[in-house]
């Protein structure tokens, strides 16, 4: 699951079984799926969906779940359900809620679940929420912060745009995070396949990850949706925004992982 070099490259906000396939064919190392969380997205999925997806695809690929949880019984409730690679915690969780969850795992069973936190960097470098305790996290993941991220978990706003909006934060910023962090950081927010070279090549993070940067366009989108056999539960391969171009998906793959 390496793919072809050592680059890691997640590609995220997958919403049916279709799209996974292309991207498990791609190369790309993980696959991600946003999971109830509580924000207004076009990637967002139930556990039941993201459940059919995770059994369609087994181990093709490395699936990790998004989720901004309530609870660490919430995050054990779909690690149980679908058995992921990895779960990405994507609010504005405390280092005591992460070791809550770290340990938590290892208890019920599950001590190989990764465990990523997303950090979230704004266009003038500042840093909103904690960085995370390296015995807690196995990833840290930088991506855009926006206001609608932090009033859905304060309960001030609905959270529209948390993740996805194709907008890129501050590299340089990013860049003294990965030469500071003992943990591995994977660059999100705002990659496409023409600049993720050199997003590569300013910040060298371990792993890129994207989602609506290699999506399909509007026009593309005004076209029947195409019917897929994906199983109860899950998703059709619509004409609704989320779905992945798999041109894009191959470039943006081959482009981040080039030597």
């Amino acid at each position: 699951m390496d793919g072809l070099g050592s680059r890691k490259v997640k590609i995220c906000g997958v919403t049916n079984t279709e799209d996974a396939r292309i991207i498990a064919d791609s190369g790309a190392d993980m696959l991600g799926m946003i999971v109830d969380v509580p924000v207004e997205t076009p990637r967002k999925m139930s556990l039941d969906e993201a459940e059919v997806i995770g059994r369609e695809i087994g181990d093709e690929i490395n699936i990790v779940v998004v989720l901004c949880p309530g609870s660490v019984k919430e995050v054990r409730a779909v690690v149980r359900r679908i058995d992921p690679f990895g779960i990405q915690l994507h609010g504005f969780e405390s280092n005591a809620f992460l070791k809550s969850v770290r340990y938590a795992l290892r208890d019920h069973s599950y001590p190989d679940v990764k465990l990523i936190k997303t950090v979230h960097v704004d266009e003038d470098g500042t840093v909103h929420g904690i960085m995370p305790e390296e015995d807690y996290v196995d990833f840290i993941l930088l991506d855009t912060y926006t206001y609608n991220i932090a009033s859905a978990q304060t309960g001030r706003g609905s959270g529209a745009g948390a993740g996805g909006t194709g907008k890129k934060h501050s590299w340089s910023k990013s860049k003294e995070i990965v030469e500071d962090s003992s943990i591995p950081v994977i660059l999100s927010g705002g990659l496409r396949p023409d600049n993720v070279k050199e997003a590569i090549r300013v910040v060298d993070p371990y792993g890129v990850d994207v989602a609506s940067g290699v999506e399909e366009e509007e026009e593309e989108l005004e076209s029947p949706g195409v019917s897929v056999d994906v199983g109860v539960g899950a998703r059709k391969r619509g004409g609704g925004r989320g779905r992945k171009s798999k041109e894009k998906v191959m470039e943006f793959v081959r482009n981040a992982k080039a030597k």
